[in-house]
Order: C-alpha cells, then structure tokens, then sequence
C-alpha cells in the first residue's frame, strides 16, 4: 500500500462537505478516518474479499485540508493506494474492455460489491 499526498487546485469557492460528497459518490473512492496505512491495511486484510481492498484509493478524511483564493480553491490531503487490489480490478478491467470493448462497464459491476464506501 501507498501513501499519496494530493494538492488540487479546484475554480470556485467549493466547501469541504462538497469535496467529501464528490469523493463519495466516486464508487472507486473510499473514505476513512484512520490514519495510518498499517490500520487500512488490516481492515482490508480482516473484511477485504480475499484479504484485498479493491477500491482505487482510500482517502484519509481527517488529513483534508481546504483553502480559498481568488476565486480558486485548493484541496490538500492524503490517500492509500491499495495496490493488490487496484493492479487486479484495473487488470481485469483491461481484459474486459479487450474482449468487450465500451459494454466492459456492463461486465465490471460484477465487482461492485467488493468496493468499500467507508474503511
């Protein structure tokens, strides 16, 4: 697992609650409260399918950071890539698009009940 410190810079005055809703809605994008990548890692490992989390990312809530300027808005923080999981999905994904092309979406749904909202 990585730890990947993000800094976006967003046009307009978007509040923290924004940001939290858009991670959300993303359902490759979990969210956590914890802090430490040991700590995500034994979630994935005792309730993960197969020991994996499968999410493409797993965003640390209480490391958000909001600033506004000038009509800009910039979002810092950190995030754990789960890397077992991520490289299978995204393999599988690639399979499914090679062998389905644009209906591979109809096909990786199948893995949606391994995604997690919240760790």
């Amino acid at each position: 697992m990585h730890t990947i410190r993000f800094n976006i810079l967003l046009i307009g005055n978007i509040s923290a609650d924004d940001v939290l809703e858009k991670f959300r809605e993303n359902k490759f994008v979990s969210l956590t409260h914890k802090t430490l990548a040991n700590k995500v890692f034994s979630f994935g490992r005792d309730h993960g399918y197969y020991g994996r989390i499968y999410n493409q990312t797993v965003v640390s809530t209480p490391s958000i950071d909001i600033t506004k300027l000038n009509g800009m808005t910039r979002v810092t923080g950190f995030c754990f890539t789960p890397q077992d999981g991520n490289s299978i999905l995204s393999s599988v994904a690639a399979a499914m698009y090679a062998i389905h092309g644009k209906e591979y979406i109809t096909y990786m749904s199948h893995f949606d009940k391994m995604l997690f909202s919240e760790i």
